[in-house]
């Protein structure tokens, strides 16, 4: 029987948060004419040459496989896009990289994770590569489900049969709006303290991001081609090369909720709750201001056995403790970490107060406030929860968020010399997954 291996996280980055132009009226954010395929290509180049400063003796042959997570699998961002960004390579040493892509909706990037680590784990391998990446503006929310479900050109369904399948599932379940509306009534939630939550994620995101020594080591630089306002890239008319720029800084938080926040403030309270579940729960909650922000992005992290990492002379971010997985009801959806997180806690013995620093999802301002109250804490007043901020000012690019999102806690725990963390988070239909990370640089 092979003996289990512990697994340790050598390098974790994120490319910077671009705002989603999926409304067409919309400024096109700083990804707005990315290339899926390339977009892919460059998350794995950077983690691997960052990898490659700590571990100078690493070899391409020595990768056993990468995993990205990814919900929107639909025209260029489909076909595998973990194995793509091995094929993209300049160097042909990738080309025996095994690859694969992850959909769990919002725990897509977790599961790439999960995937890498087992598989170390079990003596399947030395090093591997967890990713994920989500362009919105070029995929929207759901897009790879509906490509199915309804044609493009007449609007007309496509397949009488899914369709029945997808009106069969949605009544089982609620969209992630109502959901998040849905549980603010259940645990009557105040949308003052939701707004203020949100706030607090805008002014959280704003201060790492004003301090290079904090912000730069996690943040992985993503070039893209100068373009017109048709998406045709512009080339230097003394050089007649395409003009480049690259992007190391987040475009979405807001810094008006730190340097004005009585002005920001006003504008949250104008802002009208837009959810309902149709029945039960008219809108009152939750709004534009409080709900996660609709953004491209992507991470990656690049992982080793322990003894592997000690043979290359690469000294840890952090050693991954375990990971769970677990659901909740469909109709309630967003609830999914609870249950994954009891059940972390209790296969090893540990408690919710021996977590130095917490991180989850903001789907939602609810959706921290449930799970933090289910946990024994308050979200609104406990400092260790989501202390860079989270995705209500960063954004949520699904199949990137279950990395990009755990990349800034173990930066977290590094920065504020933080031990032991805990990452969760909800997502679509009820899946909820919870991560334990020690940290290795104290």
């Amino acid at each position: 029987m092979t003996e289990r291996k512990n697994v340790v996280v050598v390098s974790a980055k994120r490319a910077p948060m671009g705002k989603s132009s999926w409304n067409p009226a919309a400024k096109p954010g700083i990804f707005y004419w990315a290339n899926a395929q390339d977009f892919g290509g460059q998350i794995f180049r950077n983690i691997w040459e960052d990898a490659k400063k700590k571990a100078p003796d690493l070899k391409p042959e020595e990768l056993e496989a990468i995993a990205y997570g990814c919900s929107g699998q639909y025209g260029a961002q489909s076909g595998d896009i973990a194995r793509l960004s091995a094929v993209v390579q300049k160097s042909k040493d990738f080309y025996p990289v095994f690859g694969v892509t992850c959909d769990s909706y919002c725990n897509a990037g977790t599961s790439a994770i999960q995937y890498i680590n087992n598989m170390l784990a079990l003596g399947q391998g030395e090093v591997g590569v967890a990713g994920g990446q989500e362009l919105l503006s070029l995929f929207p929310l759901g897009s790879s489900m509906m490509a199915h479900i309804q044609d493009k050109k007449t609007g007309k369904p496509t397949h009488k049969r899914v369709l029945e399948m997808h009106k069969l599932f949605m009544k089982r379940t609620l969209g992630l709006g109502p959901a998040g509306e849905k549980i603010a009534w259940m645990w009557n939630l105040k949308r003052e303290d939701l707004d203020e939550f949100a706030a607090r994620s805008h002014r959280n995101m704003i201060k790492v991001q004003r301090q290079k020594d904090k912000y730069e080591p996690r943040i992985m630089p993503i070039t893209m081609p100068v373009c017109n306002e048709k998406g045709k890239p512009i080339k230097d008319p003394e050089t007649r090369k395409i003009k480049t720029i690259t992007h190391t800084v987040d475009e979405t938080p807001r810094a008006v909720y730190l340097d004005n926040p009585e002005k920001a403030m006003e504008k949250m309270k104008s802002l009208k709750a837009r959810f309902s579940d149709g029945e039960h729960f008219p809108p009152k909650y939750i709004h534009a201001g409080n709900a996660s922000a609709i953004s491209d992005g992507g991470a990656a992290m690049l992982l080793m056995t322990e003894e592997k990492a000690s043979q290359l002379g690469a000294k840890p971010l952090a050693r991954i403790v375990d990971i769970s997985n677990s659901a909740s009801d469909p109709s309630v959806v967003l609830t999914g970490p609870i249950p994954a997180t009891k059940k972390i806690l209790k296969r090893n013995g540990l408690k919710f107060d021996d977590f130095d620093l917490i991180h989850i999802n903001e789907a939602f301002a609810s959706v921290p406030f449930v799970v933090m109250h289910e946990l024994g804490s308050n979200a609104l007043t406990d400092e260790r929860l989501n202390t860079s901020g989270g995705a209500i000012a960063g954004g949520h690019p699904i199949g990137a968020s279950g990395v990009a999102w755990a990349v800034e806690l173990i930066w977290e725990m590094i920065h504020n010399k933080k031990k032991l963390g805990l990452f969760t988070l909800c997502a679509g239909f009820g899946n909820g997954m919870s991560v334990v990370f020690e940290n290795m640089q104290i």
